[in-house]
């Protein structure tokens, strides 16, 4: 946030010309009185900082020939030209400039559709320098877009000497001890600027806020209304709409001992606010137009306060890199605190709703976006607490953005070396993130652990939140790795949703999809209930094809990512008195095969892995092995071994198993593999 506040410095530090452009075009207009009256030029007529070109419209003859004098000693051109009355202004300065005049110099009043026309007619970063002794109706519309934009500027004196119109009586750093009013304050903008003049090593003793919006006004109150109270510095909080404006304005005059404020800063963008607002300056104050109001914009301005009561406008857009260093020394100094200007943050992803916000003004504050960051929703520091807890934990008392918090984004998103995310390992997966569903128990379990070995990052996802917390706890605790567990059932479309929106709001992406969630209900056909045995075709086909749904649209737009369906030798072959099961395999399989075809043009593979009989599962260790002894009038190591026996490689199919394959396929070395339904079956099943 170095360069918003850069913006916010330069425009203290803007210093206008203290001289006439050396090399460029004068006009001198002499008006009403100053026929009789004896000018000098002490400054801005030596040489090499002289005008090239000097314009003189009604002037006094002593006054032209000292002129001449002046430029003829240092070869600057005098063009005098026809009376003010008969003059068209415009074409005057189409005429004798290229862009406009860069000083138009007015002796005394003239009339004010002439002086109106005056200043339109000058160039960028020109002074209009009105010279006179006593104030003349000059209320005139001034484009005070122009003031911004391109750095014109309106100065002037009650002295003879038309010099002193340039000489500064301050700079354009809030007066010392002073009253400052900021119109518009409860903006990200406005913010900076009270809390820059808090924090200044010599701030006003008054500093005044005012906002037509309640919510904002009170953001303001509450940032700084310690800090201002901790220096002695009255800060007033103020809603003209609220109060009334007769009100409002009372207290302005009340607060301020009836001497107006030597500081005004607008930075609501509405043009009579200037006007209303120079009523309101001290002798010697200065507006600062810091609102962008597009070229065009006028106001009404009297512009002979800026020579009887030696007010001034000012105004800058942008900032330099010179202003940038002045900005990042005082934020490394904690002059300012960048950081407490953040609302909100994002990826690079949430642009649009950062544009769309900052837009509707729906944020108290700056919008962060990390360009880093693959995927991270515009979230306010509130929801922090919500979305990424780890990182909430770092905000400081007030809820504010903090260094700390910051860094613990990175690390949550990122792969920064020495974080929790990232060890130096050689896992073939390193900084993949992973869903497994079904992970809290029995093999999805292992298959998480196996993952997080391997590098990835794991969203736990299952219907049974205290074994999948239990899980996701373990795997951060013993293997180091990120893991959270999510609430997941796979059946409803609004669960799996959520899985994933949770999972790209802590890692930004999704490598891999591992889809195991699943269940077995046998039975004979004659003796199945119909809505057992949909239950199983629910979960195990259905509920696969939610996940990759789920998946699908952020896979498909980042053109990379795994999808891998844990399903069945029953898969391939039919199973006995167990049709529901097959059924819903041999479903995943065709599901699996269609998949793999429409994916394959975003760069996503999808496969699936048939494991054989996991013998030393819950499933089996839990249920099935009484089950069958009981059928078959067997011992728990009787039933074992018949299941052994059917195998050509004699043994059982355990885990490790299951995620070696899993993890081959998740890899690059597997990266020519789609639509296959592997066997892991010991030989048992080789179609």
């Amino acid at each position: 946030l170095v360069e918003p506040w850069a913006c916010v410095v330069a425009s203290y530090l803007v210093a206008p010309r203290e001289t006439m452009k050396p090399g460029g075009t004068a006009w001198i207009v002499g008006g009403q009185a100053s026929a009789g009256t004896q000018y000098e030029v002490s400054k801005g007529f030596y040489e090499g900082t002289h005008p090239a070109k000097i314009v003189c419209t009604d002037l006094a003859d002593p006054m032209l020939q000292r002129v001449r004098q002046m430029a003829d000693s240092f070869g600057a051109q005098v063009v005098p030209t026809r009376p003010l009355a008969d003059q068209d202004i415009a074409q005057l300065a189409e005429e004798q400039t290229e862009g406009g005049f860069d000083d138009i110099l007015v002796l005394g009043a003239i009339p004010k559709d002439a002086l109106q026309a005056a200043t339109e007619a000058l160039g960028r970063d020109g002074i209009m320098a009105l010279v006179t002794p006593e104030a003349f109706d000059a209320r005139v519309q001034v484009d005070v877009g122009r003031v911004h934009y391109e750095n014109i500027r309106y100065m002037g004196t009650t002295s003879t000497d038309i010099a002193e119109a340039y000489r500064l009586d301050r700079t354009s750093e809030l007066v010392p001890g002073g009253c400052a009013w900021f119109i518009g304050a409860g903006g990200p903008m406005g913010q900076m600027h009270v809390e820059r003049a808090l924090h200044l090593s010599e701030p006003p003793r008054l500093i005044i806020a005012s906002d037509v919006d309640p919510e904002r006004l009170e953001t303001v109150r509450a940032k700084n209304a310690d800090v201002a109270e901790e220096l002695g510095i009255e800060l007033l909080c103020l809603n003209p709409q609220q109060m009334g404006m007769e009100a409002f304005e009372d207290a302005l005059r009340e607060k301020t001992g009836g001497n107006g404020f030597e500081d005004i800063v607008l930075l609501a963008p509405v043009a009579p606010l200037i006007s209303h607002a120079q009523s309101f300056l001290s002798e010697k104050g200065i507006l600062n137009i810091f609102a962008g109001l597009p070229v065009g914009t006028t106001a009404e301005l009297d512009l002979s306060d800026v020579a009887t009561r030696r007010i001034r406008f000012v105004g800058t857009s942008g900032s330099t890199i010179a202003d940038l260093q002045v900005t990042l020394d005082a934020a490394e100094g904690s002059a300012i605190s960048t950081n407490r200007s953040v609302a909100a943050v994002g990826s690079i992803h949430a642009g649009w709703d950062g544009l769309e916000g900052v837009a509707n003004a729906k944020f108290l504050g700056k919008v962060v976006l990390f360009p880093q960051i693959e995927y991270l929703p515009l979230t306010t520091l509130a929801e922090l607490s919500e979305r990424l807890p780890g990182v909430a934990l770092h905000l400081n008392a007030r809820g504010g953005w903090t260094h700390e918090a910051e860094e613990a984004l990175l690390r949550a998103k990122l792969p920064l070396p020495g974080s929790p995310v990232e060890r130096e390992r050689s896992g073939r997966l390193e900084g993949q993130t992973a869903i497994v569903t079904g992970a809290a128990q029995g093999l999805g379990e292992a298959l998480a652990r196996r993952l997080a070995e391997e590098g990835c990052r794991l969203v736990i996802a299952d219907v049974n939140m205290e074994k999948a917390e239990g899980v996701a706890q373990a795997i951060q605790t013993d293997l180091q790795r990120r893991a959270i567990a999510v609430h997941c059932d796979v059946t409803s479309a609004q669960s799996t949703a959520a899985v994933v929106e949770r999972t790209l709001d802590e890692f930004g992406c999704i490598d891999l999809l591992v889809s195991n969630a699943g269940i077995l209900q046998a039975g004979g056909i004659d003796e199945f209930d119909p809505e057992r045995w949909r239950k199983v075709i629910d979960v195990n086909l259905v509920g696969y094809f939610m996940c990759a749904h789920a998946v699908a649209p952020v896979m498909m737009q980042q053109k990379r990512g795994k999808i891998i369906q844990i399903n069945s030798k029953s898969g391939k072959k039919g199973s006995f008195k167990n049709s529901a099961y097959a059924a819903s395999k041999f479903g995943a399989i065709g599901l699996t095969q269609s998949l793999a075809l429409e994916f394959a043009p975003y760069g996503v593979r999808v496969n699936a892995v048939c494991p054989g009989n996991l013998l030393d599962s819950p499933l089996w260790v839990d249920s099935l092995y009484e089950q069958y002894a009981e059928r078959w009038d067997l011992t728990v190591e009787e039933v074992r071994r018949k299941y052994e026996e059917q195998v050509p490689l004699g043994r059982g199919c355990s885990y490790d198993d299951v995620a070696n394959v899993v993890v081959f396929i998740a890899s690059k070395e597997a990266s020519y593999m789609t639509g296959q339904a592997i066997n892991v079956t010991g030989g048992q099943e080789m179609r």
